[in-house]
C-alpha cells in the first residue's frame, strides 16, 4: 500500500522499470517464441497490476470509478479473483440480479403485459466497470429511460431489493421487515427475487456483497448463513393452509406458469406459480425441490393432483 507522495513516486518508478522489462522481452524473445514469452511475462504483469492498483488506491482513480456505478457487486470466494474469473460466476450473477431486480418491477407494475417490454428494459442494468482482486463488478440503471415510467418503476424495485437485501443482513426481527413491507405477496415475491443471488451451502461462493450510493447503509454482505433467514420469512409469509410436497421439478409450461413435479413414488402433480417464482422455478429445472402452496379444490373438494405453490425451495445445491 501507499501511503505518501515518496512511496507514490518510488511505485511510478517501479512501474516504469517493469514495462521496459516487457519492451525489452517483446524484442528479445516474442518473435522467437511466443510460449516463453507468455511465461516470462507473467511476473512483470502481475507487479504492474499490482502497483496500479496501489496507485489508483492512492490518488483517489478508484473511488472516482467507484463513483460512477449505482451499485458494486462482489462475489467473494478462495478460487474467484479478478482478472481470470470465470466467465459462468460472472454471467450467472449479473443475470441472476437483473432478473431479481425485474420480477420485483414487474409485480409492482401488476404484470401488466404492454408495459414488460419497456420495464425489463429499464432493469437491463449496464456495467459500469470492474476492479481487481475479489470479483467487484459496478453496476447503473440505463439513463435514456431512467426518468421514463418504467425507469421510475425499475428505481423503485432496485430500492425495494436493497432493502430486503439490508434485512437480511441485519439483526432487525421479521416484525420490522413486516412494516417496511406489507403486503405478504409482494414480500414473497422480494424475497424470492433474492434468494438466487445468496450463496449455496455446498457452493465455492462465501459470500454476495452488495455497495453503492445508491444503497442507505454503507454495504450489505449476505453470506451462507443467509438462506435460513430468507426462508423462514418466506415461510412466515405462506398461507397457513399450505402442504409440503417434494420432488423434481420438470415441464415447465411459460405461457401457463406451471409445471409438473414428480415424485419419488412415481406420480405427477400438476403445480401453478405466479409470476414472482418464474425465476426460481427456470434455475431448478430437473433438480429436486421442496414445494409449498395450497392444494386447488374442486366443488368444495381439495384434490393432491394439482396445487397452487407459494414457494420453491431447491433441496440441492
Amino acid at each position: 500500500m501507499i501511503s505518501n507522495d515518496a512511496q507514490l513516486n518510488a511505485a511510478i518508478q517501479q512501474m516504469q522499470r517493469m514495462y521496459a522489462v516487457l519492451a525489452s522481452l517483446k524484442q528479445d524473445v516474442l518473435q522467437k517464441d511466443e510460449s516463453l514469452y507468455t511465461v516470462m511475462a507473467e511476473g512483470p504483469l502481475e507487479e504492474i497490476r499490482q502497483l496500479q492498483a496501489d496507485i489508483d488506491a492512492f490518488t483517489g482513480r478508484t473511488a472516482a470509478i467507484e463513483h460512477q456505478a449505482e451499485i458494486w457487486i462482489r462475489v467473494q470466494g478462495p478460487n474467484l479473483h479478478w482478472p481470470r474469473t470465470p466467465t459462468s460466476v460472472l454471467t450467472a450473477f449479473l443475470d441472476t440480479f437483473r432478473k431479481g431486480i425485474a420480477v420485483v418491477a414487474e409485480f409492482q407494475a401488476g404484470f401488466s403485459m404492454p408495459e414488460l417490454p419497456e420495464i425489463r428494459r429499464a432493469c437491463d442494468l449496464r456495467v459500469v466497470a470492474l476492479l481487481p482482486g475479489s470479483v467487484r463488478v459496478g453496476v447503473s440503471l440505463p439513463d435514456q429511460i431512467v426518468r421514463s415510467k418504467a425507469g421510475r418503476i425499475a428505481r423503485k424495485s432496485v430500492n425495494e431489493y436493497m432493502s430486503v437485501a439490508s434485512w437480511v443482513d441485519s439483526e432487525e426481527t421479521l416484525g420490522d421487515l413486516e412494516k417496511s413491507v406489507a403486503d405478504s405477496n409482494y414480500r414473497r415475491a422480494v424475497l424470492n427475487a433474492l434468494r438466487p443471488m445468496l450463496p449455496r451451502a455446498n457452493g465455492e461462493i462465501d459470500a454476495v456483497e452488495f455497495s453503492g450510493k445508491t444503497i442507505a447503509r454503507r454495504t450489505i454482505q449476505l453470506t451462507k448463513r443467509a438462506n435460513e433467514r430468507v426462508e423462514f420469512a418466506i415461510k412466515q409469509s405462506i398461507d397457513k393452509r399450505s402442504s409440503s410436497f417434494i420432488g423434481k421439478l420438470r415441464e415447465i409450461d411459460l405461457d401457463a406458469l406451471s409445471f409438473i413435479l414428480r415424485r419419488e413414488d412415481g406420480s405427477s402433480m400438476q403445480c401453478e406459480f405466479p409470476k414472482g417464482l418464474l425465476q426460481i422455478a427456470k434455475l431448478s429445472i430437473d433438480t429436486e425441490v421442496r414445494v409449498i402452496g395450497v392444494q386447488i379444490s374442486k366443488g368444495g373438494v381439495r384434490t393432491k393432483a394439482r396445487l397452487r405453490v407459494q414457494s420453491i425451495e431447491p433441496t440441492e445445491p
